[in-house]
């Protein structure tokens, strides 16, 4: 019977890759999340601007029965809105977007520089690795606790400020 195939130990650069490629999807998962905060914040506030504003020309031309409609049109939208507000999010998540692929360039940076300064030392490449995962940790920690914070106060969230990216 032959001896199992050791396991198959990740490279330095795919536990690199696989770090970028998480905070990348995280990131683009919040693009999406700020473009419909964007749409559901104005989903009921724009039918009311347009209802409000067309009443008064209505009016004018004696379309009594079309401002009254328009009214209670405008008077729904708002009452609904502030009841359930929608998209208070939006500059949570943008936030957070742009502090992904910030963090994101910081480590192809910083790999990029452990890549040439490590070349012919395979121990202080490790470390490099090491340094660099501890800080995508680091800051991915960051982010989900301001995210979860906003979230769970529907939009408050206390500024933070942000790892440094590792030296090597």
């Amino acid at each position: 019977m032959a001896a199992a195939a050791p396991p198959v130990q990740p490279s330095g650069n795919d536990a690199i890759i696989e770090a970028m490629t998480y905070l990348e999807e995280w990131a683009l998962a919040n693009k999406k999340d700020y473009e419909d905060d964007r749409v559901r914040f104005w989903s009921l506030k724009l039918p009311a601007i347009v209802c409000a504003a067309t009443i008064s020309g209505l009016e004018g031309l004696g379309f009594h029965a079309a401002v009254s409609i328009l009214g209670v049109v405008s008077a729904i939208c708002v009452a609904v809105d502030a009841v359930m507000p929608r998209g208070l999010l939006y500059n949570v998540h943008r936030r957070a977007f742009n502090e992904l692929r910030n963090v994101n360039a910081n480590i192809r940076n910083q790999w990029n520089i452990a890549k040439v300064k490590t070349e012919d030392d395979p121990s202080a490449r490790r470390a490099a690795v090491i340094a660099i995962l501890d800080y995508s940790q680091r800051e991915r920690e960051r982010i989900n606790k301001y995210l979860t914070d906003a979230e769970a106060s529907l939009g408050g969230t206390q500024t933070q400020t942000p790892a440094p990216p590792p030296q090597l």
